[in-house]
């Protein structure tokens, strides 16, 4: 395939994953000039059909593929960043957060439940989307997106920076955190040897998008 960039056509190659110190250098530019000149061809194109592996986040129902700063150099400040997801029937991309980023949701096909969650004391939302609509997930607000149908879902989400991150809400309060932390932030209701249970069940549970609910595999025949 041949790109005309800058007047000159260039042969794109097979998706590779950039260098960490090509990244800086794109990163610690003095201007767009100067950003724009550190460039390559193959910075400027991103291939959803053939990412670089590091763009490809495999889960036990599912896969993101997103475009980032480090996966995709041309992103570099300009605070953008665009991911494609494909869920398998029933599958769950469970509650998580974006730390630097609010997310724009556009389901390309299917049909699924989102839900949202921005801060204590808000009104939990949630939607129904059918193929062609969109939502919004304020950054912080823990949201999750539920494929309801027996076929497989497709969606965007497009964001307002080249590193929105994300925070797997379970695992990051149940894994993370110290047992009596844990622990007395629930005030009791688990006790401890609960807690370390719940970790450990958690620890084979991390990728996403993952397994949906079980009536839901029931009734799909899953």
């Amino acid at each position: 395939m041949f790109i005309l960039l800058n007047s000159i056509y260039f042969t794109s190659s097979a998706a590779v994953t950039p260098s960490t110190a090509h990244l800086l250098d794109i990163k610690d530019s003095l201007g767009e000039l100067d950003r724009e000149s550190k460039l390559t061809a193959n910075d400027t194109v991103f291939d959803f059909l053939n990412p670089p592996p590091t763009a490809i986040l495999k889960g036990n129902d599912g896969r993101l593929i997103l475009a980032q700063g480090i996966t995709f150099p041309a992103v570099i400040n300009l605070h953008t960043a665009f991911a494609v997801g494909f869920m398998n029937p029933c599958a769950l991309n469970t509650p998580h957060t974006h730390p630097r980023a609010t997310e724009f949701f556009y389901l390309i096909e299917g049909e699924v439940q989102t839900g949202l969650y921005q801060e204590n004391g808000a009104n939990f939302t949630t939607h129904q989307l059918r193929a062609g609509m969109a939502t919004v997930f304020p950054l912080g607000g823990i949201h999750f997106q539920y494929n309801l149908s027996c076929k497989k879902a497709t969606f965007i989400a497009a964001f307002n920076s080249e590193d929105p991150g994300v925070q797997t809400t379970a695992v990051s309060l149940f894994r993370h955190l110290p047992v009596d932390v844990i622990v007395a932030s629930l005030a009791g209701k688990l006790t401890r040897p609960q807690v370390v249970a719940l970790q450990k069940s958690i620890l084979e549970a991390l990728d996403n998008p993952s397994q949906g609910l079980a009536e839901c595999r029931k009734r799909c025949n899953i």
